[in-house]
């Protein structure tokens, strides 16, 4: 009686675990798609939920098979597999939100490979298992089989579903038309095949060419994804043509307005030397002096600053430090660039643009009184050094590359920038944020002849 009850509660438990562990591969596969791009934090946080959700659930479902509430049968296994993946799926909402259409594409799939895998994994049970008819000793083979061929496969769709969203900053707009595909061919299928009348061999033959089918529709998914991302690349290169050609535009507005300023400054030059005669003929030295420290302030604010000898870096400085300084954001630099720098310099334009913008942008979000910036550029023989620091309070999301991640559609080009500045370039960057800064330190450190 004892040895009865004992073996009972231990298929019970092991059964639920073999469970468990197929849920698990589902909870893996969902995640993949997501991992190169979502911030450290969210992959700690994703982690520690789905723990505590997995074993909450081990432990229900173990109990109340255990004193038979659950019946331990190959339909109420069924019901399991169909039903445990939901709080799951709600946890990649909660954690990754504003993508809800790509967690629904990216589960879509799972289950057609999850179908596909427990079609083999029956197939495999019918030929090589065909004395097995015991309930237990089935659900043990089936499951096992499911693990091993997971095991087999694992290489190959990890490899496909991290780069499913390889055109990750793709508008929303198209995941939300493709989204439910890859449900609706699941649930057919299911539905064509769940015929209990229907022979065993005949649902293998069907879900074979499912099978199939389904790999030939994701080859020709993963087609159309790289072309869109060839016109994300092109969109990308015409955003920064197009912010180069402001940076000009910006640059020729500055020399206009310094040259007309300087036009009536020399206008008015004879009145401010009569101005100054008649002060020192008249001995009010003090006030002569005070007359030409405003005739000098006046033209220091005319006059267009060199910043560094290269032209294009120069422009876009010049930009940006008026920029800062219109919108009274308190600004230090320390530049130090020669004429030629040693690599390209639309790139390095580029990037000095794209962090110059985010720290404008994040320091309009400050309150006043809160509002520094910070510029360092040294370039000298064989090294680049670029730190931009700016103060800001909010907590900035890091992915996994270390980069700063956004998760509103339609950002997150100037770090895609600096991203591909950096695999070109072999940069080593780094970012933090401590005590109110956020930094971003960016070295190249080549031989000049590879530069």
């Amino acid at each position: 009686m004892i040895q009865g009850v004992f073996m009972f509660y231990t298929i019970a438990f092991s059964i639920t675990l073999l469970v468990i562990c197929v849920i698990g591969t589902g909870i893996y596969i969902r995640y993949l798609p997501f991992c190169p791009f979502i911030a450290a934090q969210q992959i700690t946080k994703l982690k520690k939920l789905y723990g505590m959700c997995l074993l909450s659930e081990y432990v229900i479902i173990s109990f109340l098979v255990s004193v038979k509430l659950i019946p331990l049968t190959v339909a109420s296994v069924k019901i399991m597999l169909y039903i445990l993946w939901i709080p799951f799926l709600l946890i990649n909402f909660v954690c990754i939100p504003s993508h809800v259409s790509q967690h629904i594409f990216a589960a879509g799939l799972q289950f057609i490979y999850a179908f596909l895998l427990h079609t083999v994994a029956g197939a495999f049970h019918l030929l090589l298992l065909p004395s097995i008819t015991t309930v237990p000793a089935f659900l043990y083979a089936h499951l096992i089989i499911y693990l091993i061929l997971f095991l087999i496969t694992f290489q190959a769709i990890r490899y496909y579903f991290t780069r499913l969203f390889i055109t990750y900053y793709i508008d929303n707009y198209y995941w939300s038309k493709i989204s439910f595909f890859p449900f609706f061919l699941f649930i057919c299928n299911v539905y064509l095949t769940a015929d209990r009348y229907t022979s065993p061999w005949h649902q293998l033959s069907a879900r074979i060419i499912f099978g199939i089918c389904t790999i030939c529709l994701c080859y020709c998914f993963t087609q159309n994804l790289k072309w869109l991302q060839d016109r994300v690349k092109l969109r990308h290169n015409n955003q920064l043509l197009l912010m180069q050609i402001n940076s000009i535009q910006d640059q020729v507005r500055l020399l206009e307005e310094s040259k007309k300023a300087l036009a009536l400054l020399r206008h008015d030059m004879r009145h401010h030397f009569r101005i100054l005669y008649s002060l020192i003929q008249t001995n009010h030295k003090e006030e002569a002096l005070g007359f030409i420290k405003s005739l000098e302030e006046n033209m220091q604010q005319i006059a267009i600053h060199t910043y560094c000898q290269n032209i294009l870096i120069n422009a876009v400085l010049s930009v940006y430090i008026t920029k800062f300084r219109q919108a009274a954001i308190p600004l230090q630099y320390d530049i130090v660039v020669p004429a030629r720098i040693g690599i390209n310099e639309t790139d390095l334009a580029a990037v000095v643009s794209n962090l110059l913008e985010n720290a404008f942008q994040a320091s309009e979000k400050q309150p006043p009184h809160k509002r520094r910036l910070q510029i360092d550029l040294h370039i000298q023989e064989v090294k680049l050094q670029l730190m931009v620091k700016n103060q800001f309070d909010s907590p900035v999301l890091l992915g996994s590359d270390g980069l700063p991640v956004t998760l509103h559609q339609g950002h997150g080009f100037g770090m895609r920038s600096l991203a591909s500045f950096a695999e070109k370039y072999k940069a080593t960057i780094f970012c933090k944020q401590e005590k109110g800064w956020f930094y971003i330190y960016i070295i190249i450190c080549k031989p000049a002849a590879s530069m």
